[in-house]
């Protein structure tokens, strides 16, 4: 019986080679900037529009690339659990075929999936860390701790398996399409309007862009002054920054930015079991990589 993490660290390495591969053909797609953004004033609701032109057409074969290393990274999960398994029952690693790695935000799920690995009494240590792992303790103090003012950590281990699992099944029922998003959560600089404009809110589209599309509005108090507001197009396209994201309705982030995270995620996962596989020791505490992506 074959004992070790080969098989999971060689889907991980799989899935990075899918990674790089993107990320040598998303970054210089999104760095030749080759879009321009134009205002439209609406007076009769006392707004500014502004619409995004001139957009490359994302490379449809991404979608594939990017399940492809959701799916690699997954699988990585799924080794490692059925090698921890096979090592508390003895059992061949190829003769067990009902063993997943649960990544659950819901407790109850949790506790249905892993009925039967809580009958092997030692695997019971095991099954300890991978629940402290799950996307429904991310906050939880008596696992990740608190933090220098005496709040639960927000710790990003939990985060980064449960994006992972959520984008890992949208790809089982369609492709993972990448798009052109509105670079959301605060990342665009401000535009600041003349002082005759009364500023009231602005907002960001939160829907894949296509050419010609919305990317963001201001609303002013009315009535908009007589003279129009014509902003420069650098100082608009810094305001409304666009990114190639997941077309998905889950934090707007960038494909590379969270993919990474994913990778990250299973990677720190191999290496809190390593010990097992390399010493017979038990994994180490979910702490020993707090804070670190």
């Amino acid at each position: 019986m074959q004992n070790h993490l080969g098989d999971a660290l060689d889907k991980l390495r799989w899935a990075r080679k899918h990674f790089e591969v993107l990320r040598s053909q998303i970054e210089p797609f999104e760095q030749r900037d080759a879009h321009s953004v134009s205002l439209k004033r609406h007076a009769d609701v006392s707004e500014y529009v502004f619409y995004v032109h001139g957009l490359e057409v994302p490379d449809p074969d991404w979608g594939l690339m990017i399940g492809d290393c959701l799916h690699n990274a997954r699988t990585a999960l799924d080794y490692l659990i059925v090698r921890l398994y096979a090592r508390v029952t003895g059992a061949e690693p190829r003769d067990i075929d009902s063993v997943q790695f649960p990544i659950y935000r819901e407790p109850k799920r949790f506790v249905g999936a892993v009925t039967e690995l809580r009958k092997e009494s030692a695997f019971s240590g095991y099954l300890t860390r991978i629940e402290e792992l799950q996307p429904f303790n991310n906050r939880n103090p008596s696992v990740w701790g608190v933090d220098e003012h005496g709040m639960p950590q927000n710790a990003p281990l939990p985060s980064a398996l449960d994006r992972l699992s959520l984008l890992d099944n949208v790809d089982k029922h369609r492709v993972v399409h990448a798009a052109w998003l509105g670079a959301v959560w605060g990342r665009g600089e401000g535009l600041e309007p003349p002082s005759d404009l009364t500023f009231v809110k602005s907002a960001v589209s939160a829907e894949p862009l296509v050419d010609g599309a919305e990317i963001g509005r201001y609303s002013f108090k009315p009535p908009l002054p007589v003279r129009e507001w014509h902003p420069d197009e650098m100082d608009m396209k810094r305001r409304f920054p666009i990114e190639v994201a997941f077309d998905q309705p889950l934090p707007a982030k960038g494909v590379l930015e969270v993919l990474a995270f994913c990778l990250w995620g299973v990677e720190a996962v191999l290496a809190l079991f390593g010990p097992v596989f390399s010493h017979g020791a038990p994994p180490l505490p979910v702490t020993a990589i707090l804070g670190s992506s």
